[in-house]
């Protein structure tokens, strides 16, 4: 009987996974990727960052994209898909970055760097900046 209830709950559940078809290895997600017409580059997980596209963002990171990978050239030296995502107002996003272990703190490069809790604040995206100080403990 008790196996029979550890099933049921997993069943219903989804096995720990709110989504039955989300790829599970980092071969699944690049293979999705692809299925997809997504190329497996820095310069598009970051516009995915940028554009709120979380799900994408996800499956970059389930592929193997580390989650501070830095952006350098054109000005935004330094930068991670967090700063990204924090300056343009993605919640979803932010959250999901943090929840995968994102460094909250990093720095811009540049004579003033600027952590992505210090540009969502400048950018008037104050619900990013609560659950960021939030996340800061």
């Amino acid at each position: 009987m008790r196996i029979f209830l550890l099933v049921l709950f997993g069943f219903v559940l989804g096995c720990g996974d709110d989504k039955p078809n989300a790829p599970r290895s980092p071969a699944d997600a690049r293979a999705e990727l692809d299925r997809r017409g997504i190329a497996y580059t820095e310069k598009v997980f970051f516009a995915a960052a940028v554009s709120g596209d979380w799900e994408v963002v996800r499956l970059f990171v389930q592929a193997g994209m580390s989650v501070d990978t830095r952006l350098y050239g054109w000005g935004w030296d330094g930068w991670t898909v967090l700063h990204f995502a924090a300056v343009d107002g993605n919640l979803a996003v932010v959250k999901f970055l943090v929840e995968q272990g994102a460094n909250i703190r990093l720095l811009t490069d540049g004579r003033v760097g600027f952590t992505p809790l210090a540009l969502a604040a400048r950018a008037g995206h104050f619900e990013i900046v609560k659950y960021l100080e939030s996340r800061d403990g």
